[in-house]
Protein backbone atom coordinates (compact mmCIF):
# COMPACT_ATOMS: atom_id res chain seq x y z
CA UNK A 1 0.00 0.00 0.00
CA UNK A 2 1.19 3.52 -0.65
CA UNK A 3 0.73 5.59 2.47
CA UNK A 4 1.07 9.34 2.62
CA UNK A 5 1.59 10.53 6.17
CA UNK A 6 0.72 14.16 6.79
CA UNK A 7 2.23 15.09 10.14
CA UNK A 8 1.48 18.45 11.68
CA UNK A 9 4.71 20.42 11.86
CA UNK A 10 6.69 17.85 9.85
CA UNK A 11 5.13 17.70 6.40
CA UNK A 12 4.66 14.90 3.88
CA UNK A 13 6.31 11.54 4.53
CA UNK A 14 5.98 8.64 2.08
CA UNK A 15 5.81 5.06 3.36
CA UNK A 16 5.08 1.68 1.78
CA UNK A 17 3.56 -1.39 3.35
CA UNK A 18 2.55 -4.51 1.42
CA UNK A 19 -0.62 -6.40 2.32
CA UNK A 20 -0.40 -10.18 2.24
CA UNK A 21 -3.48 -12.13 1.16
CA UNK A 22 -4.13 -15.56 2.55
CA UNK A 23 -5.67 -18.15 0.25
CA UNK A 24 -7.81 -19.62 3.02
CA UNK A 25 -11.24 -18.15 3.83
CA UNK A 26 -11.35 -15.04 6.04
CA UNK A 27 -10.90 -15.55 9.76
CA UNK A 28 -14.18 -14.75 11.51
CA UNK A 29 -13.78 -12.02 14.09
CA UNK A 30 -16.20 -9.45 15.36
CA UNK A 31 -15.57 -5.91 14.26
CA UNK A 32 -15.58 -3.83 17.44
CA UNK A 33 -18.46 -1.55 16.66
CA UNK A 34 -19.51 -1.70 20.32
CA UNK A 35 -22.99 -0.63 21.41
CA UNK A 36 -25.17 0.48 18.53
CA UNK A 37 -25.41 4.26 18.77
CA UNK A 38 -27.89 6.17 16.68
CA UNK A 39 -26.60 9.48 18.04
CA UNK A 40 -23.30 9.46 16.14
CA UNK A 41 -24.64 9.16 12.58
CA UNK A 42 -27.84 10.13 10.76
CA UNK A 43 -30.56 7.75 11.94
CA UNK A 44 -34.28 7.41 11.42
CA UNK A 45 -36.37 7.54 14.62
CA UNK A 46 -38.07 4.42 15.93
CA UNK A 47 -41.54 3.55 14.67
CA UNK A 48 -43.21 4.55 17.94
CA UNK A 49 -41.93 8.11 17.53
CA UNK A 50 -44.57 9.90 15.49
CA UNK A 51 -42.63 13.12 14.93
CA UNK A 52 -39.52 13.52 12.81
CA UNK A 53 -37.01 16.34 12.50
CA UNK A 54 -34.18 16.44 9.97
CA UNK A 55 -31.59 19.13 9.25
CA UNK A 56 -30.51 19.19 5.62
CA UNK A 57 -27.14 20.98 5.39
CA UNK A 58 -26.27 23.96 3.25
CA UNK A 59 -26.01 22.92 -0.40
CA UNK A 60 -25.03 24.88 -3.49
CA UNK A 61 -27.69 25.93 -6.00
CA UNK A 62 -27.93 28.10 -9.08
CA UNK A 63 -31.21 29.94 -9.73
CA UNK A 64 -30.94 29.06 -13.43
CA UNK A 65 -31.36 25.38 -12.54
CA UNK A 66 -27.90 24.25 -13.60
CA UNK A 67 -27.01 23.41 -9.98
CA UNK A 68 -29.82 21.95 -7.88
CA UNK A 69 -30.48 20.72 -4.35
CA UNK A 70 -33.44 18.42 -3.73
CA UNK A 71 -34.72 17.12 -0.39
CA UNK A 72 -36.05 13.56 -0.68
CA UNK A 73 -38.32 12.12 2.04
CA UNK A 74 -39.43 8.49 2.35
CA UNK A 75 -42.28 7.17 4.50
CA UNK A 76 -42.16 3.36 4.92
CA UNK A 77 -45.18 3.28 7.25
CA UNK A 78 -48.92 2.82 6.70
CA UNK A 79 -49.88 6.28 8.02
CA UNK A 80 -49.45 9.67 6.37
CA UNK A 81 -46.70 12.10 7.46
CA UNK A 82 -47.64 15.79 7.39
CA UNK A 83 -45.49 18.77 8.24
CA UNK A 84 -43.35 21.66 7.07
CA UNK A 85 -40.15 22.13 5.12
CA UNK A 86 -38.39 25.28 6.38
CA UNK A 87 -36.04 26.45 3.60
CA UNK A 88 -33.18 28.80 4.54
CA UNK A 89 -31.23 30.64 1.80
CA UNK A 90 -27.83 32.17 2.52
CA UNK A 91 -29.33 35.52 1.50
CA UNK A 92 -32.97 36.54 1.79
CA UNK A 93 -35.90 35.39 3.86
CA UNK A 94 -36.66 31.76 4.71
CA UNK A 95 -39.55 30.04 2.97
CA UNK A 96 -41.93 27.52 4.53
CA UNK A 97 -43.45 24.82 2.38
CA UNK A 98 -46.16 22.42 3.52
CA UNK A 99 -45.20 18.80 2.89
CA UNK A 100 -47.19 15.57 2.85
CA UNK A 101 -45.62 12.14 2.46
CA UNK A 102 -48.25 9.50 1.81
CA UNK A 103 -47.98 6.02 3.30
CA UNK A 104 -45.39 3.79 1.62
CA UNK A 105 -44.23 6.59 -0.64
CA UNK A 106 -41.48 9.08 -1.43
CA UNK A 107 -41.57 12.86 -1.85
CA UNK A 108 -38.98 15.07 -3.62
CA UNK A 109 -38.79 18.86 -3.19
CA UNK A 110 -36.39 20.97 -5.25
CA UNK A 111 -35.53 23.50 -2.53
CA UNK A 112 -33.30 25.49 -4.88
CA UNK A 113 -36.31 26.34 -7.02
CA UNK A 114 -38.07 27.98 -4.06
CA UNK A 115 -35.41 30.57 -3.21
CA UNK A 116 -33.01 32.82 -5.10
CA UNK A 117 -29.62 32.22 -3.51
CA UNK A 118 -26.28 30.51 -4.06
CA UNK A 119 -26.57 28.20 -1.02
CA UNK A 120 -29.57 26.82 0.80
CA UNK A 121 -30.33 24.59 3.82
CA UNK A 122 -33.57 23.19 5.20
CA UNK A 123 -35.27 21.78 8.29
CA UNK A 124 -37.85 19.02 7.93
CA UNK A 125 -40.52 18.65 10.62
CA UNK A 126 -43.34 16.14 10.16
CA UNK A 127 -45.71 14.21 12.38
CA UNK A 128 -47.97 11.20 11.93
CA UNK A 129 -45.21 8.82 10.82
CA UNK A 130 -41.41 8.82 10.90
CA UNK A 131 -39.70 9.62 7.60
CA UNK A 132 -36.14 9.43 6.34
CA UNK A 133 -34.46 12.36 4.59
CA UNK A 134 -31.65 12.77 2.09
CA UNK A 135 -30.40 15.74 0.10
CA UNK A 136 -29.50 15.26 -3.57
CA UNK A 137 -27.14 17.75 -5.21
CA UNK A 138 -26.72 17.85 -8.99
CA UNK A 139 -24.57 19.79 -11.44
CA UNK A 140 -22.71 19.17 -14.69
CA UNK A 141 -20.04 17.44 -12.55
CA UNK A 142 -22.50 14.80 -11.37
CA UNK A 143 -25.04 13.95 -8.68
CA UNK A 144 -24.52 12.99 -5.04
CA UNK A 145 -27.21 11.80 -2.63
CA UNK A 146 -26.48 11.75 1.10
CA UNK A 147 -28.34 11.75 4.39
CA UNK A 148 -29.58 14.87 6.10
CA UNK A 149 -28.64 15.17 9.79
CA UNK A 150 -30.99 13.74 12.39
CA UNK A 151 -29.41 16.06 14.95
CA UNK A 152 -27.02 18.97 15.24
CA UNK A 153 -23.66 18.75 17.02
CA UNK A 154 -21.07 20.83 18.88
CA UNK A 155 -18.28 19.20 16.84
CA UNK A 156 -17.72 18.03 13.27
CA UNK A 157 -14.77 16.34 11.54
CA UNK A 158 -13.72 15.93 7.90
CA UNK A 159 -10.83 13.58 7.11
CA UNK A 160 -10.32 14.33 3.41
CA UNK A 161 -10.28 17.51 1.38
CA UNK A 162 -8.32 19.33 -1.31
CA UNK A 163 -7.93 22.82 -2.69
CA UNK A 164 -5.62 21.63 -5.47
CA UNK A 165 -4.99 18.23 -7.05
CA UNK A 166 -2.34 19.07 -9.62
CA UNK A 167 -1.61 21.80 -12.11
CA UNK A 168 -4.32 20.62 -14.51
CA UNK A 169 -7.07 19.99 -11.95
CA UNK A 170 -8.84 22.71 -10.01
CA UNK A 171 -10.09 21.43 -6.66
CA UNK A 172 -12.68 23.40 -4.71
CA UNK A 173 -13.63 22.62 -1.12
CA UNK A 174 -16.41 24.40 0.75
CA UNK A 175 -17.60 23.65 4.29
CA UNK A 176 -21.20 24.65 4.93
CA UNK A 177 -22.59 25.46 8.37
CA UNK A 178 -26.30 25.53 9.18
CA UNK A 179 -27.62 26.87 12.48
CA UNK A 180 -31.30 25.89 12.73
CA UNK A 181 -31.83 27.45 16.16
CA UNK A 182 -32.90 30.82 17.56
CA UNK A 183 -29.53 31.76 19.05
CA UNK A 184 -26.24 32.52 17.30
CA UNK A 185 -23.52 29.85 17.16
CA UNK A 186 -19.75 30.44 17.28
CA UNK A 187 -17.38 27.94 15.65
CA UNK A 188 -13.62 27.35 15.75
CA UNK A 189 -12.08 25.71 12.67
CA UNK A 190 -8.71 23.93 12.67
CA UNK A 191 -6.96 22.32 9.68
CA UNK A 192 -4.27 19.67 9.30
CA UNK A 193 -2.67 19.90 5.84
CA UNK A 194 0.13 18.30 3.86
CA UNK A 195 2.29 21.27 4.85
CA UNK A 196 1.45 21.39 8.54
CA UNK A 197 -1.35 22.75 10.75
CA UNK A 198 -3.34 25.87 10.00
CA UNK A 199 -5.46 27.66 12.58
CA UNK A 200 -6.89 30.59 10.60
CA UNK A 201 -7.48 33.67 12.72
CA UNK A 202 -10.61 34.53 10.74
CA UNK A 203 -12.08 31.12 11.60
CA UNK A 204 -11.75 31.45 15.36
CA UNK A 205 -15.17 32.19 16.73
CA UNK A 206 -16.71 32.15 13.23
CA UNK A 207 -20.30 33.28 13.75
CA UNK A 208 -23.24 31.42 12.27
CA UNK A 209 -26.28 33.61 13.01
CA UNK A 210 -29.47 32.15 14.37
CA UNK A 211 -31.51 30.41 11.70
CA UNK A 212 -28.86 30.97 9.03
CA UNK A 213 -26.53 29.10 6.70
CA UNK A 214 -22.92 30.18 6.12
CA UNK A 215 -20.07 28.83 4.00
CA UNK A 216 -16.31 28.57 4.45
CA UNK A 217 -14.33 28.44 1.22
CA UNK A 218 -11.41 26.35 2.43
CA UNK A 219 -9.17 27.54 -0.40
CA UNK A 220 -9.27 31.06 0.97
CA UNK A 221 -7.63 29.97 4.24
CA UNK A 222 -5.68 26.90 3.09
CA UNK A 223 -4.56 27.84 -0.40
CA UNK A 224 -3.28 25.13 -2.77
CA UNK A 225 -3.23 22.19 -0.39
CA UNK A 226 -3.27 18.62 -1.73
CA UNK A 227 -4.67 17.25 1.52
CA UNK A 228 -6.71 18.98 4.20
CA UNK A 229 -8.46 17.57 7.25
CA UNK A 230 -10.71 19.79 9.34
CA UNK A 231 -12.01 19.89 12.93
CA UNK A 232 -14.88 22.20 13.85
CA UNK A 233 -15.93 22.82 17.45
CA UNK A 234 -18.46 25.30 18.71
CA UNK A 235 -17.81 27.78 21.47
CA UNK A 236 -21.52 28.49 21.68
CA UNK A 237 -24.45 26.59 20.20
CA UNK A 238 -24.69 23.62 17.84
CA UNK A 239 -24.61 23.46 14.03
CA UNK A 240 -24.90 21.07 11.10
CA UNK A 241 -21.74 20.86 8.95
CA UNK A 242 -21.24 19.41 5.48
CA UNK A 243 -18.47 19.46 2.87
CA UNK A 244 -18.76 20.15 -0.85
CA UNK A 245 -15.73 18.97 -2.84
CA UNK A 246 -15.42 19.36 -6.59
CA UNK A 247 -12.80 18.70 -9.25
CA UNK A 248 -12.99 20.37 -12.63
CA UNK A 249 -10.03 19.45 -14.82
CA UNK A 250 -8.64 17.31 -17.56
CA UNK A 251 -7.42 14.56 -15.21
CA UNK A 252 -9.94 14.50 -12.35
CA UNK A 253 -13.61 15.42 -12.62
CA UNK A 254 -16.49 15.13 -10.23
CA UNK A 255 -18.30 16.50 -7.18
CA UNK A 256 -19.20 15.04 -3.80
CA UNK A 257 -21.28 16.36 -0.91
CA UNK A 258 -22.06 15.05 2.55
CA UNK A 259 -22.09 15.51 6.31
CA UNK A 260 -19.00 15.29 8.47
CA UNK A 261 -18.49 12.99 11.44
CA UNK A 262 -20.02 14.23 14.69
CA UNK A 263 -17.24 12.67 16.73
CA UNK A 264 -14.17 10.47 16.22
CA UNK A 265 -14.68 6.74 16.70
CA UNK A 266 -12.81 3.46 17.04
CA UNK A 267 -14.15 1.60 13.98
CA UNK A 268 -15.19 2.81 10.52
CA UNK A 269 -16.61 0.31 8.03
CA UNK A 270 -16.68 0.62 4.23
CA UNK A 271 -18.84 -2.13 2.67
CA UNK A 272 -17.82 -1.71 -0.97
CA UNK A 273 -14.43 -1.40 -2.60
CA UNK A 274 -13.13 -2.18 -6.05
CA UNK A 275 -9.86 -1.49 -7.81
CA UNK A 276 -10.26 -0.50 -11.46
CA UNK A 277 -7.53 0.20 -14.01
CA UNK A 278 -6.62 3.91 -14.03
CA UNK A 279 -8.96 4.50 -11.09
CA UNK A 280 -8.12 5.20 -7.47
CA UNK A 281 -9.26 3.79 -4.12
CA UNK A 282 -7.91 5.40 -0.95
CA UNK A 283 -8.70 5.35 2.76
CA UNK A 284 -7.99 8.61 4.60
CA UNK A 285 -7.38 8.27 8.36
CA UNK A 286 -7.47 11.46 10.45
CA UNK A 287 -6.38 11.62 14.09
CA UNK A 288 -7.72 14.94 15.40
CA UNK A 289 -6.55 14.40 18.99
CA UNK A 290 -3.19 14.75 20.69
CA UNK A 291 -2.41 11.06 21.41
CA UNK A 292 -0.88 8.61 18.94
CA UNK A 293 -3.42 6.24 17.34
CA UNK A 294 -2.58 2.67 16.40
CA UNK A 295 -4.80 1.80 13.44
CA UNK A 296 -5.37 -1.42 11.51
CA UNK A 297 -6.89 -1.41 8.03
CA UNK A 298 -8.62 -4.77 7.63
CA UNK A 299 -9.42 -5.83 4.07
CA UNK A 300 -11.69 -8.81 3.33
CA UNK A 301 -12.10 -10.29 -0.14
CA UNK A 302 -14.25 -13.06 -1.51
CA UNK A 303 -11.27 -15.40 -1.79
CA UNK A 304 -9.28 -14.50 1.30
CA UNK A 305 -8.30 -11.86 3.79
CA UNK A 306 -5.43 -9.41 3.60
CA UNK A 307 -3.14 -9.06 6.57
CA UNK A 308 -4.17 -5.91 8.46
CA UNK A 309 -2.04 -2.93 7.53
CA UNK A 310 -0.83 -1.33 10.75
CA UNK A 311 -0.59 2.46 10.86
CA UNK A 312 0.88 4.66 13.53
CA UNK A 313 -0.98 7.96 13.29
CA UNK A 314 0.41 10.72 15.52
CA UNK A 315 -1.93 13.31 16.98
CA UNK A 316 -3.24 15.96 14.59
CA UNK A 317 -2.11 13.90 11.63
CA UNK A 318 -3.66 12.46 8.49
CA UNK A 319 -2.58 9.36 6.58
CA UNK A 320 -3.74 8.55 3.05
CA UNK A 321 -3.54 4.86 2.08
CA UNK A 322 -3.59 4.25 -1.68
CA UNK A 323 -4.72 0.73 -2.60
CA UNK A 324 -3.50 0.86 -6.21
CA UNK A 325 -0.07 -0.77 -5.58
CA UNK A 326 -1.51 -3.81 -3.78
CA UNK A 327 -0.89 -6.66 -6.21
CA UNK A 328 -2.68 -9.10 -3.89
CA UNK A 329 -5.99 -7.34 -4.56
CA UNK A 330 -6.77 -7.94 -8.25
CA UNK A 331 -8.46 -5.36 -10.39
CA UNK A 332 -12.26 -5.57 -10.53
CA UNK A 333 -12.39 -7.62 -7.32
CA UNK A 334 -14.90 -6.47 -4.71
CA UNK A 335 -13.71 -6.10 -1.12
CA UNK A 336 -14.62 -4.43 2.19
CA UNK A 337 -12.47 -2.37 4.55
CA UNK A 338 -12.63 -1.60 8.26
CA UNK A 339 -10.39 1.10 9.72
CA UNK A 340 -9.98 0.24 13.41
CA UNK A 341 -8.16 1.99 16.24
CA UNK A 342 -6.51 -0.74 18.28
CA UNK A 343 -5.39 1.40 21.23
CA UNK A 344 -8.64 3.23 22.05
CA UNK A 345 -7.56 6.53 20.47
CA UNK A 346 -10.50 7.72 18.36
CA UNK A 347 -10.04 8.53 14.67
CA UNK A 348 -12.09 9.60 11.63
CA UNK A 349 -11.88 7.61 8.37
CA UNK A 350 -13.17 8.41 4.90
CA UNK A 351 -12.94 6.68 1.54
CA UNK A 352 -12.07 8.47 -1.71
CA UNK A 353 -12.71 6.77 -5.04
CA UNK A 354 -11.92 8.00 -8.54
CA UNK A 355 -13.72 6.14 -11.30
CA UNK A 356 -12.09 5.65 -14.68
CA UNK A 357 -13.81 5.75 -18.07
CA UNK A 358 -13.44 1.96 -18.31
CA UNK A 359 -16.13 1.57 -15.62
CA UNK A 360 -18.67 3.42 -17.78
CA UNK A 361 -18.77 6.43 -15.45
CA UNK A 362 -16.23 9.08 -14.49
CA UNK A 363 -16.34 10.98 -11.24
CA UNK A 364 -15.11 11.16 -7.67
CA UNK A 365 -16.87 9.78 -4.60
CA UNK A 366 -16.02 10.58 -0.97
CA UNK A 367 -17.78 8.66 1.80
CA UNK A 368 -17.45 8.69 5.58
CA UNK A 369 -17.22 5.19 7.01
CA UNK A 370 -19.95 3.81 9.23
CA UNK A 371 -19.16 3.76 12.98
CA UNK A 372 -21.95 1.26 13.61
CA UNK A 373 -23.62 -1.89 12.27
CA UNK A 374 -27.41 -2.25 12.46
CA UNK A 375 -30.12 -4.78 11.61
CA UNK A 376 -32.15 -2.43 9.43
CA UNK A 377 -31.32 0.42 7.04
CA UNK A 378 -33.32 2.65 4.72
CA UNK A 379 -32.13 4.03 1.38
CA UNK A 380 -34.19 7.09 0.57
CA UNK A 381 -33.01 8.43 -2.78
CA UNK A 382 -31.99 6.28 -5.73
CA UNK A 383 -33.58 4.56 -8.65
CA UNK A 384 -32.87 3.04 -12.03
CA UNK A 385 -33.44 4.91 -15.28
CA UNK A 386 -32.01 5.49 -18.72
CA UNK A 387 -29.44 7.84 -17.18
CA UNK A 388 -28.40 6.09 -13.96
CA UNK A 389 -27.78 2.67 -12.43
CA UNK A 390 -27.88 1.70 -8.77
CA UNK A 391 -26.22 -0.94 -6.60
CA UNK A 392 -26.63 -1.78 -2.91
CA UNK A 393 -23.76 -3.30 -0.90
CA UNK A 394 -24.37 -5.12 2.39
CA UNK A 395 -21.36 -5.95 4.61
CA UNK A 396 -21.47 -8.43 7.50
CA UNK A 397 -18.77 -7.57 10.07
CA UNK A 398 -19.84 -10.27 12.52
CA UNK A 399 -18.87 -13.85 13.29
CA UNK A 400 -21.98 -15.67 12.03
CA UNK A 401 -23.86 -15.60 8.71
CA UNK A 402 -26.79 -13.21 8.37
CA UNK A 403 -29.86 -13.37 6.13
CA UNK A 404 -30.78 -10.18 4.29
CA UNK A 405 -33.92 -8.96 2.56
CA UNK A 406 -34.13 -5.86 0.36
CA UNK A 407 -37.65 -4.51 -0.20
CA UNK A 408 -38.64 -1.53 -2.34
CA UNK A 409 -41.75 0.52 -1.65
CA UNK A 410 -43.54 3.38 -3.33
CA UNK A 411 -44.57 3.57 -6.96
CA UNK A 412 -42.52 0.42 -7.49
CA UNK A 413 -42.54 -2.15 -4.71
CA UNK A 414 -41.36 -5.66 -4.01
CA UNK A 415 -38.13 -7.62 -3.58
CA UNK A 416 -35.07 -5.83 -4.96
CA UNK A 417 -33.23 -9.11 -5.49
CA UNK A 418 -34.36 -12.56 -6.56
CA UNK A 419 -34.25 -15.60 -4.28
CA UNK A 420 -34.43 -13.70 -1.02
CA UNK A 421 -33.32 -13.93 1.72
CA UNK A 422 -29.71 -13.55 0.67
CA UNK A 423 -27.07 -14.97 3.00
CA UNK A 424 -23.98 -12.92 3.80
CA UNK A 425 -21.14 -14.91 5.35
CA UNK A 426 -19.02 -13.57 8.22
CA UNK A 427 -16.69 -10.87 6.97
CA UNK A 428 -18.40 -11.01 3.57
CA UNK A 429 -20.59 -8.75 1.53
CA UNK A 430 -23.18 -8.92 -1.23
CA UNK A 431 -23.63 -6.39 -4.01
CA UNK A 432 -27.11 -6.20 -5.53
CA UNK A 433 -27.85 -4.50 -8.85
CA UNK A 434 -31.19 -2.84 -8.26
CA UNK A 435 -32.30 -3.05 -11.89
CA UNK A 436 -31.95 -6.84 -12.11
CA UNK A 437 -35.27 -7.55 -10.39
CA UNK A 438 -37.00 -4.19 -10.18
CA UNK A 439 -36.72 -0.84 -11.95
CA UNK A 440 -38.04 2.68 -11.63
CA UNK A 441 -36.63 6.17 -11.25
CA UNK A 442 -37.88 6.49 -7.63
CA UNK A 443 -37.10 3.45 -5.50
CA UNK A 444 -36.71 3.82 -1.72
CA UNK A 445 -35.46 0.55 -0.21
CA UNK A 446 -35.51 -1.00 3.26
CA UNK A 447 -32.71 -3.49 4.02
CA UNK A 448 -33.48 -5.90 6.88
CA UNK A 449 -30.92 -8.38 8.25
CA UNK A 450 -30.94 -11.09 10.90
CA UNK A 451 -27.80 -9.55 12.44
CA UNK A 452 -25.91 -6.24 12.39
CA UNK A 453 -24.72 -5.17 8.93
CA UNK A 454 -23.48 -2.03 7.18
CA UNK A 455 -25.24 -0.83 4.01
CA UNK A 456 -24.20 1.59 1.29
CA UNK A 457 -25.73 2.59 -2.03
CA UNK A 458 -23.98 3.42 -5.28
CA UNK A 459 -25.49 5.54 -8.05
CA UNK A 460 -23.60 5.83 -11.34
CA UNK A 461 -24.35 7.78 -14.49
CA UNK A 462 -24.71 5.38 -17.40
CA UNK A 463 -22.74 5.69 -20.66
CA UNK A 464 -24.31 7.65 -23.52
CA UNK A 465 -24.02 7.29 -27.28
CA UNK A 466 -22.71 10.34 -29.12
CA UNK A 467 -23.94 11.54 -32.51
CA UNK A 468 -21.01 9.82 -34.22
CA UNK A 469 -21.95 6.50 -32.65
CA UNK A 470 -19.18 6.40 -30.07
CA UNK A 471 -20.04 5.56 -26.47
CA UNK A 472 -19.13 8.18 -23.90
CA UNK A 473 -18.83 7.40 -20.18
CA UNK A 474 -21.44 8.98 -17.93
CA UNK A 475 -20.39 11.83 -15.65
CA UNK A 476 -21.21 11.41 -11.98
CA UNK A 477 -20.80 8.84 -9.20
CA UNK A 478 -22.41 8.75 -5.76
CA UNK A 479 -21.56 6.23 -3.06
CA UNK A 480 -23.05 6.93 0.39
CA UNK A 481 -24.17 5.02 3.47
CA UNK A 482 -27.81 4.24 4.07
CA UNK A 483 -29.63 5.49 7.16
CA UNK A 484 -29.98 3.16 10.17
CA UNK A 485 -33.66 2.43 10.76
CA UNK A 486 -34.56 1.01 14.22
Amino acid sequence: MKINRLIAGVGLVGLFAAGVVRNNPPVSRQVGFGVQRHDVQPSMPAGNVLGTQWFCPGAQINPDGSVTATVVLANPYDTVAIGTLHIVPIDGKPVDQAVTVDPKSRKSINIGALVNAGWVAATVEVSGAPVSAEIVTSSRLGTDASACASQSSASWYFASGQTISNETVKATEVITLYNPYNEDASVDVRYVTDEGPINPLKLRGFVVPAGAVRIINVGETAIRKKSISASLTTRVGRVVAARYQSYDGSVRTGATFGLGAMEPGFDWAFPYGQKVPNGQYSIVVYNPGDSVAAVDLEVTLEGGQAEPTALTVPGRTTMIVDFAPIAQIPNNTVFSVVARSTNSVPIVAERVEDFAAATGAIGTSTMLGSPGAFNRWILTAGGVSATQSETIAVFNPGTIPVDVRLEAFGTVSGPVSKNQPLTVKPGGRIVVKVGDAISGDAIPVVVTASGPVVVERGILAVPTKAADGTVQPGTGTSYQLGIPYP
